[in-house]
C-alpha cells in the first residue's frame, strides 16, 4: 500500500513539535515496517504562506492522484478540500483554537474553524496525542467514537544522551551560568504559553532569585518580550530565541528546573524532552500533562502567580536525594512513551484499510 505524507512542514527551517513529529514518528515506522511503502510530499513554496495554504487545502492532491496514493495522512492536520481520491487520515495536535480562541490571531482562528469543518467530514480516522484533545473534539464536534485514536507520543532518543562536562562547561561559561541555579523553558511564540506570567513571577521576586537565571529558548510573542525587556533589570533572564539542538539539550541538563507553565498543550513534548534529561520538571496542572506526570506535586496552577512561585522556591532547594528519588520516577513514564509504541499503533490503522 502506498501511503502519502504530507511533510511540508519538514521543509521548514526552525522545527517545532509538528516537524519533530512527522520525523520521529516516521523514523520510527521505517524501522519496523517494511509492507507499506511511504511517499513524503512536498511543495516548492515553503516560505510563502499563502502557497502553503494553497498546497495543503488544494495542490497536494495533484501529488496524491500523481503517485496513486492509497491513503494519505496529514500529520499537520489540514485535509485537501473537495472529493476524496483515497481514504484520509488526520493527526490533530491541539484544539487551542476552541478551547482558548481569545489567545489566537483571528484569521487562525477563521481559518482552523473553517478547516475542522472539513477534517471532520473527510477524515476516516482522527488521530489525537492525549485523552484530553480526543475529549475536546467529542466536546466541539458530532464525531462517532470509532473515527477517534489516541496515540501518545514518545521522545527524541537524542535526548536520552548525555552531553560532554566540557560542551556542558562551555555552555555555563558562554551564558556566565557558573554558580547560578538555572530555571529553564523551552516556549513558543503562543500567548497561551503563559511566559508572560512565569517572568512577572520572577522579576517580582527577584530579591529571592538573586544567584538564579531565568533562561527561555524559542520564540515568545511581542507583548511578552516587551514586558520581559521592561522589566529586567538585574539581567538574569536570558532571552535567546531558537537554538541549536545541542544548546537545547545542554539547557535541559544543566537546568535545576525545567518549568512549562501554559494555559493549555495537546501534549507537551519538551515535557518528555526533560524528563529524559533528568531534569526536575514542575509544570501547569492542564489535563493533557496529567496523561504525562503522574507525581501531583509537581503540578501548579498556571492562573495563581504565587502557586508557581511557592512550587519553583521548594523545589530549586530540595536536598539531592528528594531530587534523585523524583527523577528516578521517569524511567516509568518513558517506557510507556516511545516512538515505536506510536509507529506500531500507526501501522495498525494504516493497515486496517
Amino acid at each position: 500500500m502506498k501511503i502519502g505524507v504530507n511533510a511540508r512542514l519538514l521543509q521548514e527551517k526552525h522545527h517545532t513539535g509538528i516537524q519533530s513529529y512527522i520525523k520521529n514518528l516516521y523514523q520510527a515506522i521505517g524501522h519496523i515496517d517494511q509492507k507499506n511503502e511511504y511517499i513524503f510530499l512536498k511543495n516548492r513554496h515553503e516560505n510563502s504562506l499563502l502557497k502553503n495554504v494553497l498546497y495543503d487545502n488544494f495542490l497536494i492532491k495533484k501529488q496524491i492522484k500523481k503517485f496513486q496514493i492509497d491513503l494519505f495522512h496529514a500529520p499537520n492536520t489540514i485535509l485537501p478540500l473537495g472529493t476524496k481520491k483515497c481514504p484520509y487520515i488526520a493527526t490533530v495536535h491541539d484544539l487551542g483554537f476552541k478551547v482558548l480562541p481569545q489567545m489566537g490571531k483571528k484569521t487562525d482562528i477563521a481559518y482552523l474553524n473553517f478547516a475542522f469543518k472539513n477534517i471532520t467530514k473527510k477524515a476516516d480516522v482522527i488521530i489525537t496525542d492525549s485523552f484530553a484533545v480526543k475529549k475536546e473534539i467529542k466536546k466541539y464536534y458530532p464525531i462517532k467514537e470509532s473515527r477517534l485514536k489516541v496515540i501518545p507520543l514518545g521522545v527524541d532518543n537524542f535526548y536520552f544522551e548525555k552531553e560532554s562536562q566540557k560542551y556542558l562547561q562551555k555552555t555555563k561559561e558562554q551564558y556566565q551560568l557558573d554558580n547560578q541555579k538555572i530555571i529553564f523553558t523551552n516556549s513558543a511564540h503562543s500567548s497561551r504559553k503563559n511566559i508572560g506570567l512565569l517572568t512577572k513571577m520572577f522579576t517580582q521576586n527577584r530579591h529571592y532569585f538573586k544567584n538564579t537565571f531565568l533562561i527561555i529558548c524559542g520564540l515568545i510573542n511581542k507583548d511578552a518580550f516587551q514586558n520581559i525587556i521592561s522589566n529586567n533589570k538585574e539581567d538574569n533572564i536570558l532571552l535567546l530565541g531558537y537554538v541549536s539542538k545541542r544548546k537545547l539539550r545542554a539547557f535541559y541538563q544543566i537546568a535545576d528546573i525545567f518549568i512549562y507553565p501554559s494555559l493549555y498543550e495537546g501534549f507537551g513534548l519538551p515535557l518528555l524532552e526533560a524528563l529524559a534529561s533528568n531534569t526536575l520538571v514542575l509544570a501547569s496542572n492542564i489535563p493533557a500533562f496529567k496523561e504525562i506526570i503522574t507525581d501531583n506535586n509537581l503540578f501548579f496552577d498556571p492562573l495563581r502567580e504565587d502557586d508557581v512561585f511557592e512550587k519553583t522556591k521548594y523545589y530549586l532547594n530540595i536536598s539531592h536525594s528528594k531530587k534523585e528519588i523524583i527523577v528516578g520516577g521517569y524511567q516509568k513514564i518513558l517506557e510507556k512513551l516511545t516512538w515505536l509504541k506510536a509507529a506500531e499503533k500507526m501501522i495498525n490503522i494504516f493497515n486496517s484499510f
